[in-house]
């Protein structure tokens, strides 16, 4: 069975906020604790330090008599004197030395631990040579490893120097004063162990009391941040939020107030402006919204009105083929597709008598209905002037003087018309500025005609147009075409041109039009 993966819930702003303040306060008072807790250890570390040490000094001043540490010749002469009697007892010599210290530990109550050792740095121990502990004393002789804090140490960093460690017994904070020196490396010491455990409880209920104190401060200062966040913050852009969230574009067109547009947030800050650009913004989407909506029925409107255009332009071309099936002796076929709905490109074609057909190929400057209309113009009249049996150069004399009145819009017309005798093939044709059609010969060769070609129509008046000669065997097929065939373009941005035209139509001799 295929398992649902339940998706999360993401958390809210205000959400957010409160776990942001509670981590907030958490860490502030964790760091605050911390230095606190740092800063108290240091000082009592040091305070008990300087009372180790003075402890120390003065019980060494006690057993020297007040006098310096003795030197270690004069120490090792004073050992070996007592030695030569043989009533000394070495272990007794210092326990004597030790309980004469007793009254001293009595008087000082911070003091756990009082003792004698030797101090040798060569080997990195002390041993025990006399211990007042009245629980578990150690026994003269035995040898203990250096703390961690005096290894690797000379005698002169480890006496009088006091140091801090943690063991079975506590926290304790020790100081060794010199006696006497034995050698370099090794001095008989008096040391000195203060329990700092009460101290410890102590810093511990105090940091407690601080800590509960700076809890209750900062869960105060909370309250009152998330209150004040909550009513500046958070609740306008929940507020804005939900009005977003509901927004219904189906409301624009309606006479209807959306929550966006019932908002009332006054912050007085960005939030307030964030909410009054949004309001603004969804009056301009409902302006653009009616403005789109009047725009795209008008479209529609232009787009069949624009249709129709088409269809009566495309009526009013000739487009029914084979165009005259009577005949036999010719056979034509023409056709145009515009760039737009409706373009300027024309052609037209018509007997004039059983054996003269007439036929034209034009192009109108532009696109678009202002170029459908000029070429409605431009073809009625050609038409016209034609039907009236004038050569082709003086049909476009008369149209181009007809077409220059009142051109204000400045648009111009290129066309090539011919005239071709049936009987005897003979075609009489003018050229004004329209691209040079193309003769296929039944024996498959084919080219331009490159006769010069006259000025377009509408572009001047007065002007007078030439007119040539084109000879049609049986078999031989005549290409009118406009400027849309050769300036068509491929994916690269390359010109179709007239030298492909040229390749695309040789051999198509035998092709019926």
């Amino acid at each position: 069975m295929k398992k649902i993966k339940m998706r999360k819930k993401p958390l809210s702003l205000a959400e957010k906020n409160a776990i942001g303040i509670f981590l907030s306060i958490m860490i502030c008072t964790a760091a605050l604790l911390a230095s606190m807790y740092s800063l108290v250890k240091r000082t009592t570390r040091q305070l008990y330090e300087d009372k180790a040490l003075q402890l120390s000094q003065t019980m060494a001043n006690i057993l020297n008599a007040g006098q310096q540490p003795t030197e270690p010749e004069a120490y090792n002469e004073m050992m070996a004197s007592l030695e030569q009697n043989d009533f000394f007892n070495a272990e007794e010599y210092y326990r004597g030395m030790g309980k004469y210290l007793l009254s001293f530990q009595y008087t000082y109550n911070d003091i756990k631990f009082m003792y004698i050792q030797r101090v040798d740095t060569e080997r990195d121990v002390v041993t025990y040579l006399a211990d007042m502990d009245d629980t578990d004393p150690y026994s003269y002789g035995d040898e203990v490893p250096f703390a961690e804090a005096n290894l690797n140490k000379t005698l002169d960093e480890i006496l009088l120097h006091p140091f801090t460690s943690t063991g079975k017994d506590g926290w304790l904070c020790s100081s060794l004063a010199p006696i006497a020196y034995e050698s370099d490396t090794s001095a008989i010491a008096v040391g000195v162990d203060i329990s700092m455990e009460l101290v410890r409880r102590h810093i511990f209920r105090e940091m407690a009391v601080i800590a509960g104190i700076s809890l209750l401060i900062s869960l105060t200062m909370a309250l009152l941040t998330g209150f004040s966040l909550n009513r500046t913050i958070i609740r306008p852009v929940t507020e804005l939020s939900d009005a977003a969230s509901c927004y219904d574009s189906a409301l624009l067109l309606q006479d209807v107030q959306s929550k966006l547009s019932q908002l009332n947030i006054h912050t007085g800050d960005e939030i307030e402006t964030l909410s009054s650009s949004v309001q603004k913004m969804e009056r301009e989407i409902k302006q653009y919204v009616m403005d789109l909506t009047q725009a795209t029925a008008a479209n529609e409107r232009i787009s069949a009105e624009l249709n129709i255009a088409a269809n009566i332009q495309s009526a009013m071309l000739p487009s029914t083929f084979p165009a005259f099936p009577d005949r036999d002796d010719f056979d034509l076929y023409a056709t145009m597709h515009p760039a737009k709905e409706v373009g300027g490109d024309f052609y037209d074609f018509f007997l004039l008598d059983y054996d003269h057909l007439a036929f034209i190929a034009a192009d109108v400057s532009g696109k678009g209905v202002p170029a459908a209309l000029f070429m409605v113009i431009a073809k009625t009249l050609i038409r016209n002037q034609a039907q009236f049996g004038l050569p082709p150069e003086k049909v476009f004399t008369k149209v181009n003087m007809q077409l220059c009145e009142h051109n204000d819009a400045q648009m111009f017309v290129t066309a090539w018309m011919g005239i071709l005798e049936l009987s005897t093939g003979k075609v009489v044709y003018s050229n004004a500025g329209h691209t040079h059609p193309a003769v296929i010969r039944r024996d498959g060769s084919c080219e331009y005609i490159k006769a010069p070609a006259g000025f377009v129509l509408a572009g001047m008046e007065m002007m007078q147009f030439k007119q040539g000669e084109l000879q049609l065997s049986p078999g031989d097929t005549l290409f009118l075409y406009t400027d849309g065939v050769t300036e068509a373009t491929n994916g690269e941005e390359e010109l179709f041109g007239e030298a492909k035209l040229l390749e695309a139509l040789d051999g198509t001799a035998d092709d019926s039009p």
